[in-house]
């Protein structure tokens, strides 16, 4: 028997993850760069017979917790992973995965 144990758990509706208190995930410092860049340059990359089905792909399967609501930017704010320094080069990919109003993103950012 662990005492304490640490542990991460993704459920099955909407890839929600939960942490077990003091536990973090280890990627989410790379989060915007992952699903920002990566999973727009992956995708786009594929053969032309994927063509139809890239976009729909792009803004359907990015990280529901971090990118398709409010609160998941407000993580990233809080987290100092979305900052002033990056947000105007985050902006010009977000739109491609998210639905969060740009206006939005920037307040967040702004801390208002």
């Amino acid at each position: 028997m662990v005492n304490n144990p640490k542990i991460h758990l993704i459920s099955n509706d909407d890839t929600t993850i939960y942490n077990h208190k003091g536990v973090s995930s280890m990627w989410i410092n790379e989060s915007l760069l992952i699903w920002k860049d990566h999973w727009i340059d992956v995708n786009k990359s594929l053969p032309s017979v994927y063509n139809p089905y890239k976009e729909r792909v792009i803004r359907s399967e990015a990280l529901p917790d971090l990118l398709k609501n409010e609160q998941g930017f407000q993580v990233l704010c809080q987290k100092g992973i979305l900052t002033k320094e990056n947000l105007e080069s985050a902006l010009s990919r977000l739109e491609q995965i998210t639905d969060v109003p740009k206006e939005t993103i920037i307040s967040m950012v702004n801390g208002k």
